[in-house]
């Protein structure tokens, strides 16, 4: 089976109602192919020298829909964006965050599937492989060890000189690595089964409800979480990291499982493709989805 063997092969369009008012910022509507979200907002943030608010990263190889926010953008008309536009929609008093952000709608092709994949009606809300990239939670694991010089290594540049998204992103990316070890040994029983990917295994098996905290400097810790984090030597003090005011946040919760709504299912065996769409909330990843139906 193949997933994302054209940009077209993966739609995601976000599900949010938009308090239009008058106000003082600008919403549109980001529709862009093959290209990255931050990239996108960083470069739209420069030529405009405005905010862009959005409500989180959507896939690079994908056709993707999302809301952004701007405020009191001015020259836009004169903006080219490579493989994206913008669509305006209205205005309103406050930015786009992650908060206004419901869900995102997927419609996905499979190729190569060589039988009918089954549907399933929840995963195991693990982050999938793009949220770490080559090594996003590696440099986040020298940030909190506070090994900066080496983080600025890889990026190549001087970590302090990026923007505060940017180091949040990478700080983010080592607590959803974290989290994806913590929710496979949670998951672990005599009748669940395991998948590989990139950084280690995703294990799928009977669903227990549970909110399971991103990991940061005032954590409680259970057994768990203390194995884990001593295993990758590092502290539950080492979160705080000062030189970096700005990671300095409210502690995260995220579901261990969530429900996969709306799934629709069409097989084509003589082109050996399946169509599949569903909603999920906002932050689950629709390749999980596609990995577990492929896992049963």
């Amino acid at each position: 089976m193949k997933i994302k063997v054209y940009p077209e092969d993966f739609i995601v369009k976000e599900i949010m109602h938009l308090p239009l008012e008058p106000g003082n910022y600008q919403y549109y509507l980001l529709k862009k192919t093959n290209r990255n979200t931050l990239d996108v907002v960083e470069y739209l943030s420069m030529k405009l020298k405005t905010k862009v608010g959005f409500a989180g990263n959507k896939d690079k190889k994908a056709v993707t829909e999302q809301y952004i926010s701007l405020f009191n953008g001015k020259n836009i008309e004169n903006i080219s964006l490579d493989n994206a536009s913008l669509e305006f929609i209205g205005t309103g008093k406050t930015p786009i965050s992650l908060g206004m952000l419901e869900g995102n709608h997927f419609e996905i092709i499979l190729r190569e599937v060589e039988k009918e994949l089954p549907r399933v009606e929840f995963i195991e809300n693990y982050f999938d492989e793009q949220r770490f990239s080559k090594n996003n939670h590696v440099i986040g694991k020298m940030l909190v060890q506070k090994n900066f010089k080496e983080a600025s290594a890889i990026i190549g540049q001087d970590i302090f000189s990026l923007g505060k998204k940017r180091i949040s992103f990478y700080f983010h990316a080592y607590q959803s690595y974290l989290f994806n070890l913590y929710l496979a040994e949670y998951v672990k029983s005599k009748t669940s089964y395991e998948v590989a990917y990139l950084f280690g295994k995703f294990v799928f098996g009977k669903r227990k409800d549970k909110k399971i905290p991103l990991v940061n400097f005032d954590t409680k810790l259970d057994l768990s979480y203390k194995k884990i984090l001593k295993d990758e030597e590092v502290e539950l003090k080492d979160f705080l990291i000062r030189q970096i005011p700005d990671l300095i946040q409210e502690e995260v919760v995220r579901d261990a499982f969530v429900d996969v709504k709306n799934i629709e299912s069409e097989f084509f065996p003589k082109e050996n493709i399946q169509r599949v769409s569903f909603d999920l909330v906002k932050g689950s990843y629709a390749t999980i989805v596609i990995k577990k139906m492929a896992s049963i």
